[in-house]
């Protein structure tokens, strides 16, 4: 059976190398003047630009119509099944419009949830299309993403929290309080709390919200095998102490700084921080 993956632009996909046989669609990104299809009609750069001067966006999953085109296409290419890894289901409903084009084209339909976003996405994304390609079927593609999936974390660490008040992430009275006392929480989002964010824990201090990470991290198994990434929304002096804190306290793991997606860095504002990591040793066919 020919598969096609299908990712969409939260992966940070349209930031890399086109992969043959991985697909993109493209989110959102919107406020009550403009609407920006992300990768394509706009840059990182472009709408964080936006966001300092006052402007709040929100996100919001790929058009149909967009989904419905990439799958026609596809279809016509001989390609007899979509395999989605979209941003997870906690965060955007990106799988389902997914789901709901493929049954309008008229083409079979299967999908997993990362439960998360960013370079995880895109690892998993990547991930399903060197499996395939070495002969796995979906059932055994699944459970190698699975179990990759179940050791990952998303961490993310606000500075602006307007933005995540208005995103419904944090109460009116906890967002002014966290201001007052200059609370730097942890923030997780995985499979644990089903693609949701949820705080973990706060911090008062940078220094600590570092150490506390590094912990967190620790106490998960991260090391050998794995990937770090560490992101930034126009903060990248704090993310490079970030990165150095846990290349102090982890060993073996690779670890990587980036941009932060806007699709996330629109609600957490100007000068938030954020971190993945995933046990990517087990994405691997003869495992």
């Amino acid at each position: 059976m020919k598969i096609a993956v299908v990712t969409d632009s939260s992966s940070t996909i349209y930031d890399e190398t086109e992969v043959e046989g991985v697909f993109k669609v493209p989110c959102v990104i919107s406020d009550d003047r403009d609407s920006f299809l992300e990768g394509l009609e706009c840059t990182t750069d472009q709408i964080y630009t936006m966001v300092n001067q006052g402007r709040m966006f929100t996100s919001s999953l790929p058009p149909i119509g967009l989904i419905e085109e990439l799958f026609t296409r596809l279809k016509a290419e001989g390609y007899e099944m979509i395999f989605a890894v979209p941003i997870g289901s906690g965060l955007s409903s990106s799988g389902e419009a997914m789901r709901t084009g493929a049954a309008t084209v008229g083409i079979d339909f299967d999908m997993f949830d990362c439960y998360s976003t960013a370079k995880v996405e895109l690892e998993l994304a990547y991930a399903a299309r060197r499996l395939f390609d070495e002969g796995l079927s979906v059932a055994e593609v699944k459970e190698k993403l699975e179990d990759a999936s179940t050791n990952c974390g998303t961490y993310v660490m606000p500075i602006d929290f307007k933005h995540l008040l208005k995103s419904g992430r944090l109460t009116r009275g906890g967002a002014a309080l966290a201001g007052l006392l200059k609370i730097r929480p942890i923030l997780y989002v995985g499979w644990r709390s089903k693609g949701r964010l949820d705080k973990l824990v706060n911090t008062r201090t940078f220094s600590k919200m570092c150490n506390e990470l590094a912990e967190i991290f620790r106490k998960a198994g991260v090391g050998k095998g794995y990937k770090i990434w560490i992101y930034h929304v126009w903060n990248p002096s704090e993310a490079k102490k970030v990165v150095d804190t846990l290349k102090e306290k982890i060993s073996d793991a690779e670890i990587m700084m980036d941009n932060l997606i806007t699709t996330v860095g629109i609600h957490t504002g100007i000068g938030a921080l954020a971190a993945q990591f995933l046990k990517v040793s087990g994405l691997k066919s003869k495992q």
